[in-house]
């Protein structure tokens, strides 16, 4: 027992000593002082930042987000849609507004998007005059009986309704291929 007391006095003055030396280094604010003179403070909330990109694309498209907004780029080089992004269209009764929402399986693809009753009216009569008229051009230019629309005007096939044509070049037609 006496062993204990010898050793416990000088454990309290090394404690006290150590206590001293490493408080003297401490600073009122939130922080610590250094050797020389630099302050280590605690850094800030890092707010979340978006990062605009610095790469600048040779030959830049328009990515058009909205599913019913008219596509003013017709080229086979737009892609259209692949099969499984599905499209929903969600009316909410309490804000009178159509919630627009495209998925890949449970992931939304892109951000939702909502219109108000008349946008989704006038977007969606906007569609269907457009379809109809596609759908007529088709018709008329036997676009779906298997001939394609560039052999149409590209490959034309003039009709020479002379008398005799026929007789020297074997035919009133003049095909010409590029």
């Amino acid at each position: 027992m006496n062993n204990r007391k010898k050793h416990i006095f000088p454990g309290f003055v090394v404690l006290i000593f150590l206590f001293i030396i490493f408080s003297s280094n401490t600073i009122g604010e939130v922080g610590f002082k250094s050797n020389d003179n630099h302050k280590f403070t605690i850094p800030p909330s890092v707010k979340d930042t978006i990062v605009e990109d610095t790469i600048k694309l040779p030959y830049p498209f328009k990515d058009d987000s909205n599913p019913y907004s008219q596509k003013t780029q017709s080229s086979p080089l737009y892609l259209s849609n692949p099969s499984n992004i599905k499209t929903e269209v969600e009316y909410d009764p309490f804000t009178g507004e159509y919630n627009i929402t495209e998925k890949i399986g449970s992931f939304n693809y892109r951000n939702p998007s909502s219109m108000t009753l008349e946008e989704y009216r006038s977007q969606t009569r906007k569609n269907s005059i457009n379809n109809y008229w596609s759908q007529q051009r088709r018709a008329n230019g036997n676009l779906g009986q298997g001939e394609l629309f560039l052999d149409k005007y590209l490959n034309p096939k003039l009709n020479v309704n002379i008398k005799g044509f026929d007789k020297i070049f074997g035919s009133n037609v003049i095909d010409i291929k590029p």
